[in-house]
């Protein structure tokens, strides 16, 4: 097999946790993973999942705190990026 390793991050949902509890979820989970020692990262999912990785790659690209040294790629399927519907 290839060996790579997949984890899938449980993110606080809403309305219970209204925003921004996911998206921090999320960047707490990449920055776990970099602490961890994981060094090639590739970030992605679907729907509200891929606008949660798009708001992460964001984050990382307007933060040169080192953490994004680990990141390989992203793909976002289906985000929702237009809230104006």
């Amino acid at each position: 097999m290839w060996g790579v390793a997949a984890f899938v991050a449980d993110y606080r949902l809403a309305p219970e946790h209204p925003f921004p509890a996911a998206a921090e979820d999320v960047r707490a989970c990449y920055f776990g993973l970099v602490e961890q020692g994981f060094s090639k990262i590739a970030i992605t999912g679907d729907s509200a999942g891929g606008t949660l990785a798009l708001g992460l790659l964001a984050h990382l690209a307007a933060n040169s705190d080192g953490a994004s040294k680990a990141l390989v790629g992203g793909v976002a399927l289906s985000p929702v990026t237009d809230l104006s519907l």
